[in-house]
């Protein structure tokens, strides 16, 4: 009997490579002097007129205004993150706006102006005086900048919008996150306490070592703080003492298997992933049954991911798919963390039939810390 469920939910945290912002602007300027340079070029031949330079000078040019609406581009975003157009906020905004499509389309102009200046005008000639020129376009092409500048503002909110979306679920992400391991630390606490309390009458010797035992662990556990991942050997060796404080509870009645690839022991992984699994097999898999009962925990690679494994000797599930003894917080919220870490990026899977013990395999992304 197998049960596999996949990531539905959630974000993937880890970084991802993205392509830089002004390379995706620069590229989007060159597509559109080249749609500019192509439409006016086919609407000369189109007229029959002549065409006062080539093609290539005419493309030039295009690019080249083109280029200078790119170079305004990141003021354009600063205004529209400084002043964005929420209901809330449109008093201080609207001012800002009425003076940037005069701003803005003077700008352009200047530095048109400027390049012309420089480079010399595609067309030839002695140029206009410079004041001449900066008014003359200002004047005839007033209403295609305006229109320019209005649409990369609207670009700049959408990028802006989305942006304080992504922020939004991140946020919502690490929050939730928090509250899983913040519920799963005192699970475990006051599960670990409730069995050395089991000691206190029948080994006072061994009970003393397993209370330190027990503060070694808790130090490591509150030494992670926050942090949702940790190398593969910190939480191997974490488990250990964990595993420690069991086996000297349960005496003869538990032994643990360690199967870790060496080539796994640096790679990241949720902390505290693995104790819940092992919890859980103890609980429902060791203590129900009156003979001793053996775990194994593994780790390896599994067609470029990373592949967590913890089986028992127990009962496994029941006919109806169910944990034998019933499901507890540490599933739950092991499930409910990967989602929200990996996504679909994940797979967890319960195999099991009953009798014949509970195998639970994790799989995640591997990478290395």
């Amino acid at each position: 009997m197998s049960f596999l469920v996949e990531g539905r939910s959630g974000k993937q945290i880890s970084s991802a490579s993205r392509v830089p912002a002004w390379l995706l602007t620069f590229g989007a300027w060159t597509l559109a002097g080249m749609l500019v340079a192509l439409i006016t070029y086919s609407q000369s031949v189109a007229a029959g007129r002549p065409f006062p330079f080539s093609w290539w000078e005419h493309l030039r040019w295009a690019l080249a205004e083109c280029y200078v609406w790119w170079a305004l581009t990141p003021l354009v975003a600063l205004l529209v993150r400084r002043f964005p157009l929420e209901p809330r906020r449109w008093p201080r905004a609207l001012p800002a706006y009425v003076a940037s499509i005069i701003f803005f389309p003077f700008a352009w102009a200047v530095i048109l102006a400027s390049l012309y200046r420089a480079l010399g005008r595609p067309s030839g000639g002695d140029p206009e005086p410079f004041g001449e020129f900066v008014w003359v376009v200002m004047i005839a092409r007033f209403p295609a900048l305006m229109l320019v500048f209005f649409a990369i503002a609207a670009a700049a909110h959408a990028v802006e919008y989305r942006r304080r979306y992504q922020e939004r679920e991140f946020l919502l992400a690490q929050a939730q996150l928090r509250s899983l391991k913040a519920q799963l630390n005192p699970h475990f606490l006051f599960n670990t306490l409730n069995a050395v309390s089991e000691l206190v009458y029948r080994d006072p010797e061994a009970a003393e070592r397993t209370i330190i035992n027990l503060s070694d662990l808790l130090r490591t556990a509150l030494s992670m703080g926050d942090a949702q991942l940790v190398s593969l050997q910190d939480e191997i060796d974490f488990l250990r003492r964990y595993v420690d404080i069991h086996r000297t509870i349960m005496r003869d009645r538990l032994a643990v298997e360690f199967n870790i690839e060496s080539e796994t022991v640096g790679a990241s992984v949720p902390s505290m992933i693995l104790q819940p699994l092992v919890e859980n097999a103890i609980r429902h898999g060791i203590d129900p049954v009156s003979r001793s009962g053996r775990i194994e925990v593994s780790a390896a690679r599994d067609n470029g991911a990373l592949r967590l494994t913890v089986s028992d000797s127990g009962p496994g599930l029941s006919e109806q798919g169910q944990l034998t003894s019933g499901k507890g917080i540490g599933l739950a919220n092991t499930q409910a963390r990967l989602a929200q870490l990996y996504g679909k990026s994940h797979r967890f899977e319960l195999k099991s039939s009953p009798g014949r013990g509970l195998t639970v395999n994790v799989f995640i992304p591997l990478e290395n810390r």
